[in-house]
């Protein structure tokens, strides 16, 4: 899983976890590798996974996106992917294994 966009990379700085629209069917408990922008590689947790997510699925999970609101976080994520995803995935990092990449870097 990669992270290159600032708004989810804030999330996972902030939290530790993020919520993540994805058309991959990652599996609930599942070990994920996660690349995050000019940080590093951390191995997360996938945490939950919402398939065909509804508005008020969104709106539950947008305070971990790092997006200010469901509609920056849908446009962003249909323009990197060419669409809006199937899966709203949540994965969990150990936020100050993160923290410590990011001020050795």
């Amino acid at each position: 899983m990669i992270f290159s966009h600032d708004k989810p990379i804030e999330a996972l700085l902030d939290f530790g976890l993020v919520a993540t629209l994805r058309d991959y069917p990652y599996k609930v408990g599942s070990r994920v590798k996660v690349k995050v922008k000019d940080v590093g590689v951390v191995y997360g947790r996938i945490e939950d996974v919402i398939e065909r997510p509804s508005r008020i699925d969104l709106e539950i999970y947008v305070h971990i996106s790092g997006f200010d609101s469901v509609k920056k976080w849908v446009k962003t994520a249909r323009e990197l992917h060419g669409k809006k995803p199937k899966y709203l995935v949540v994965v969990s990092v150990p936020k100050q294994k993160l923290r410590e990449m990011v001020r050795n870097g």
